[in-house]
């Protein structure tokens, strides 16, 4: 929490200190600029920042009613051992392409299409004991996401050569989630849940554009990104009994803070 809050002062700063700095210079200083010359109706940028991703898992053993592998009082101990929090943040780059038209006056509507590399894996687990004997277990998690698209609708009012706008629409990424256990020598094949599928989801957000010069202009943005939730299982069958792994995977957030720039074609 401390990392996320320093990088969103450190992205107004940016921000700030780079419209301050050009408005100074001047650099467009013609008072004429039409809004359509200010913002014309095709785009494309890159962008660069922060993303903070947040999942969680929680494991539920359940033996096998035919022929159960682990003692009751056992389980829990297990359950905590599969359950983890994967909290990653990392550098992301984005590309966006945009079309964007004023429709009333001042007031603004575009839509954008975004490619995120996010690049958010975690890792957790390793050797663990019984709570009823002191005999050792393998368990480990691993979780990674490593793209991100979105189609967002934004609307937005020009004020002389700032446009602030607010962003909501769809995205989409991959999950993969991986789960091992194993006992040797009771297990002769570790257990595996896995999950690994497209996950589709719900982004919304708000950012700014400053006109720099010519046909370039500062972008600054904050994206809220939910995936929702999902499940995986695997399945333990030894000599010496069975379980069943279910795992579930709390909903996948993504927020991300970039900071970049935008070509208008005129």
């Amino acid at each position: 929490m401390f990392n996320f809050i320093k990088c969103i002062c450190i992205w107004f700063a940016a921000s700030a200190t780079l419209i301050d700095s050009f408005a100074n210079a001047g650099t467009m200083s013609d008072a004429n600029q039409t809004r359509e010359n200010l913002f014309p109706s095709w785009y494309i940028g890159a962008s660069a920042g922060g993303v903070w991703g947040k999942l969680k898992n929680t494991l539920s053993v359940k033996n096998d009613p035919s022929s159960s592998y682990f003692v009751p009082k056992a389980i829990p101990g297990v359950n905590d051992s599969g359950s983890a929090s994967f909290d990653s943040d990392k550098f992301s780059g984005a590309l966006q392409i945009g079309y964007e038209k004023f429709i009333k006056n001042n007031l603004f509507f575009g839509l954008e299409l975004s490619y995120q590399y996010i690049n958010l894996q975690k890792s957790t687990g390793g050797t663990f004991y019984y709570q009823t004997i002191e005999l050792p277990y393998q368990l480990n998690n691993s979780a990674s996401a490593k793209q991100m698209f979105a189609l967002r609708p934004r609307i937005g009012y020009l004020f002389d050569k700032f446009l602030p706008y607010i962003t909501a629409g769809g995205a989409l990424t991959k999950l993969r989630f991986n789960q091992m256990f194993s006992e040797p020598p009771y297990t002769t094949l570790p257990v595996t849940a896995e999950y690994y599928k497209t996950k589709y989801g719900w982004t919304v957000g708000f950012g700014s554009e400053y006109a720099l010069f010519k046909n370039f202009y500062l972008k600054s943005e904050y994206l809220y990104t939910n995936f929702g939730s999902a499940t995986a299982f695997g399945y333990l069958q030894t000599p010496f009994g069975n379980a069943n792994f279910n795992n579930s995977l709390g909903h996948l957030s993504v927020q991300t803070l970039l900071l970049g720039v935008n070509f208008h074609f005129a």
